[in-house]
């Protein structure tokens, strides 16, 4: 299952794991601080994987759920994602 939640970032579920696809190093940066300190979602991996820009996934711990990353995610806003974004990849 794959949800595109934001801009330059994916809800994914890979073996029975939810996990956060995002592109960029910088926007990654920016969502992890956001996911630990303010919406107290932990995460258990942090993955690199191909592609221009560089993709990365976070894998949540066992038990977080589809809805609880889906609704943290939703209240970052779009356009503040997309500027982060292009701090490093420029239109």
């Amino acid at each position: 299952m794959t949800s595109p939640s934001r801009p330059h970032v994916w809800i994914v579920v890979t073996d029975d794991r939810v996990a956060l696809e995002v592109e960029d190093w910088e926007l990654l940066d920016f969502i992890e601080d956001y996911l630990t300190e303010t919406a107290a979602l932990e995460y258990d991996v942090l993955v690199p994987f191909g592609g221009s820009p560089g993709r990365y996934r976070l894998v949540f711990r066992e038990g977080t759920s589809f809805p609880e990353v889906s609704d943290a995610v939703a209240a970052l806003d779009p356009d503040e994602l997309h500027r982060i974004f292009l701090v490093n990849n420029p239109e």
